[in-house]
């Protein structure tokens, strides 16, 4: 992944699939006033898409990240971000006794500014003092980093696999709830959902969510999932009335 970390390979539709939850709209209002800055610079020209990098990928899900948290401003996510981007150019040459890294982002009640303070795994991170803020929000850099890239090397392998084998003539049929349909690479996914969605969804159904935040995220893909499901009932329901 190191060597390709800044090759435009992944189209806009692939980015979304590597961060859970973020809306189109709000990613393309990010690229066009210039709070998210890809790799290939200006857009390209007419009749052609604009293509990111795994490096794009991980700048937008920092974004998002923050969004997420309530903590999003333009300024905010470049400070975050250039800490993130900071802490990956470490790992691509780790040290001898790197220890696992996060940071601690605080809303300054003053003057509404974030404040940070690196941290490590057995490192002092100073919440024992008396001026410690009360509230903090803990940003697990190391494991985003991991997470993040890991979901786009996986899309990036799935996709230079070899084509799946031709469906079966029963296929169509053993799927009468139509559960199940095929993105655009030929990949077996849930109505409505990308790959990595479907993945995610499927993980998360296997066992009972843990937390409020695998809960909410379980109840977003199941509901997106049935909208389009339902909507591609009615669809077929409508073509075979027309027939």
């Amino acid at each position: 992944m190191n060597a390709a970390l800044h090759d435009p390979a992944l189209t806009t539709a692939d980015l979304l699939a590597c961060i859970p939850g973020l809306p189109e709209e709000q990613f393309r209002q990010w690229l066009a006033r210039g709070h998210i800055v890809p790799t290939s610079g200006e857009p390209p020209g007419k009749g052609r898409r604009r293509m990111f990098s795994p490096h794009d990928v991980l700048q937008t899900a920092t974004a998002w990240a923050l969004a997420r948290q309530s903590i999003y401003s333009p300024a905010k996510a470049r400070m975050v971000w250039n800490l993130v981007n900071l802490r990956l150019m470490q790992l691509q040459s780790p040290m001898p006794g790197d220890e696992e890294q996060a940071l601690l982002l605080h809303i300054n009640p003053i003057t509404g500014d974030l404040d940070f303070r690196p941290v490590t795994a057995s490192g002092d991170d100073g919440l024992e003092r008396e001026d410690a803020p009360d509230v903090l929000v803990l940003f697990r850099t190391d494991s985003f980093i991991r997470r993040t890239l890991g979901r786009v090397e996986q899309l990036l392998s799935d996709a230079a696999a070899p084509p799946p084998e031709p469906a079966q003539d029963g296929d169509a049929v053993a799927d009468f709830l139509l559960i199940y349909e095929k993105d655009a690479r030929g990949r077996k996914v849930r109505t409505g959902l990308t790959y990595l969605e479907t993945a995610e969804l499927e993980a998360l159904s296997a066992g009972s969510p843990e937390t409020d935040e695998e809960s909410r995220r379980y109840f977003e893909l199941h509901d997106k999932h049935e909208r389009a499901r339902h909507q591609r009932i009615a669809a077929e329901q409508l073509k075979k009335s027309g027939a």
